[in-house]
């Protein structure tokens, strides 16, 4: 099973917005492994930003 989100997080008044791919196991109904991807590369590139760095 694949989904798609949109995490958002508030850093120094500002708020940045990373797409996150997760992946579910589902055995006997019931997850057994939940694995999320995302860009490092985006995800740092906007705290830097937000924090000046």
């Amino acid at each position: 099973m694949l989904t798609e989100r949109l995490d958002k997080f508030k850093i120094n008044d500002s708020w940045i917005e990373l797409p996150v791919m997760g992946t579910f196991v589902v055995k006997d109904g019931k997850v057994a492994a939940w694995r999320d991807y995302f860009d490092m590369n985006q995800f740092q590139a906007q705290i830097a930003k937000t924090t000046g760095g």
